[in-house]
């Protein structure tokens, strides 16, 4: 039978692939490949047809064994196992005996009934290669295992494994076809039995990741799959295997490394974005979980949106990567709470500070505004949080104008407040009737009538000084002159929006 005992055995001395045949499509699993995976490839010479009911019997057989096998090398590994692909059917460019094999009268599975000539791996290797597979040549399976079920191949077994745990590939015939259907018959082969010989492809499929049989011991007589070749019931992976497959096809069998970073961030009132910094290169996804419900994202993502929260929600998050291999521990948890809405602005007044603005001030009575709004009920700008003033500008004197606020943060905005109204001024009417009257050698009385109603105040000057006097003034004493000083003297009326003119001179002589 050709039976393969060795890591090195069904060497691949690779030749050009077989002459153009039946085209088969693309492959049909992620392109490029997920990091380190297995791929089942049920090889189909031209003798079959892919399309026939046999066929796809046999590839949904292969799936149910693949994924039987991926299980058990989880439950003797820690845990950790392959990614799996679903298996690709592929229409072979010619006919069994174009890849050197020829069957014999007799059982197909026995030694001597098929009888191989030539580099019948390297022909099947290459083609696949041609035909987009991660096989060699050019050593371009790194990371992947190609699993190939050689319909036609009868009794074949091989397998094998790169250095350094860059990938591998192995090889299987009809028995392990027809085994893994339960299609075969109990003494039919000289391993068979009751059991499907799932083990037995377990065991060749070690041989592409690299796991050689235990030295110095025949089959059957150590418990593990590596040394017992024809089925697995009550055996696993011992420690050598195990520790091969972590030190050389550690990407294979690592559990992706955990994230970091977490932190949990209220965007509103109802949403909280969580992001986290990607640790692992071979993460098929990510789940973010509150404890209660679990979500899902893809690989490379750093960050997701929990939506459909009510306001002053408190709420935490923890992370994990997730593979076939196995989950990462969860991240510590990150919280955060949704905000509520802010309270309502008080003790809103406007104050014309001059003719063209208005200051507004307000009370903030809420402690968790990022922002409040001010509107003249046209116009609505936005200051920072904490602040308790504006100064409406731009304005003309003689302006009736209006003003409310309100605060606001990611939950939302409080009420507006009640307006505070306020108009600017106008330009004070100039004084009239002005006079200079000497009392004395050394003073001079100057007198003059109050026209305006709005001023804040006066302006006296002799030309050199000026001074400012009080609202609703109407005479002043100038003092400290000088006996027959000759002075002369106007006055103007100021308020907020500015001045009125000066009044014409009135002068006199101290005498």
């Amino acid at each position: 039978m050709n039976r393969c005992l060795s890591i090195l055995c069904a060497a691949l001395l690779l030749s050009s692939a077989l002459g153009p045949g039946v085209a088969t499509a693309s492959p049909t699993f992620p392109y490029p490949w997920p990091d380190y995976s297995v791929v089942p490839v049920l090889f189909v010479p031209t003798d079959w047809s892919v399309s026939s009911a046999e066929v796809q019997a046999e590839a949904t057989a292969i799936n149910n064994a693949m994924a039987d096998i991926q299980r058990f090398y989880a439950s003797h590994n820690n845990g950790a196992t392959f990614v799996l692909n679903p298996v690709q059917v592929v229409q072979a460019h010619g006919t069994k005996e174009a890849y050197g094999i020829s069957w014999g009268p007799g059982n197909i599975y026995d030694d001597g009934v098929i009888t191989i000539t030539g580099n019948m791996e390297g022909a099947v290797m290459a083609e696949l290669h041609s035909r987009g597979f991660p096989t060699p040549p050019a050593q371009n399976e790194s990371g992947y295992v190609t699993m190939i079920f050689f319909k036609g191949a009868g009794g074949f077994a091989g397998g094998r494994g790169y250095t350094s745990g860059n990938g591998g590939q192995a090889i299987v015939g009809d028995w392990a076809i027809d085994s893994i259907q339960g299609q075969v018959a109990e003494g039919a082969y000289w391993w068979s039995g009751q059991r499907k010989q799932t083990g037995a492809v377990a065991h060749e499929l070690g041989h592409g990741f690299g796991l050689p049989h235990p030295d110095g011991v025949g089959w059957g007589m150590e418990t593990s799959v590596m040394g017992y070749w024809w089925d697995y019931p009550t055996i696993g992976l011992n420690d050598y295997d195990r520790n091969f497959l972590a030190a050389n096809k550690s990407a294979f069998f690592t559990v992706p490394a955990a994230p970091t970073g977490q932190s949990a961030t209220a965007l509103n009132g109802t949403s909280i974005r969580v992001n986290w910094t990607d640790k692992s290169s071979n993460e098929t996804g990510f789940q973010i979980t509150n404890g209660v419900t679990t979500v899902s994202v893809g690989a490379n993502t750093t960050t997701y949106t929990w939506t459909g929260l009510s306001p002053n929600t408190y709420m935490c998050f923890a992370i994990r990567a997730y593979s076939a291999t196995g989950t990462s521990p969860w991240t510590p948890y990150a919280c955060t709470t949704t905000p509520t809405v802010p309270a309502v602005p008080t003790n809103q007044t406007a104050t014309a500070i001059s003719g063209s603005s208005i200051r507004v001030n307000w009370a903030d009575t809420s402690g968790n505004e990022t922002a409040f709004q001010i509107t003249n009920g046209v116009t609505v700008v936005s200051v920072g949080a904490n602040t308790t003033t504006y100064t409406w500008t731009g304005l003309s004197p003689n302006t009736y104008m209006c003003f409310a606020i309100r605060s606001l943060n990611a939950a939302g905005a409080s009420a507006w407040t009640p307006y505070a109204c306020t108009t600017t001024p106008t330009v004070p009417a100039m004084p009239t009737n002005q006079t200079a009257t000497a009392i004395s050698s050394s003073s001079i009385r100057v007198n003059w009538t109050d026209t305006s109603g709005n001023e804040t105040g006066f302006q006296l000057t002799n030309g050199v000084t000026t001074l400012n006097l009080g609202a609703n003034t109407t005479t002043y004493t100038w003092g400290g002159l000088a006996s027959r000083t000759y002075m002369c003297f106007a006055i103007r009326s100021q308020n907020a929006a500015g001045a009125s003119a000066w009044t014409p001179y009135a002068c006199t002589t101290t005498p």
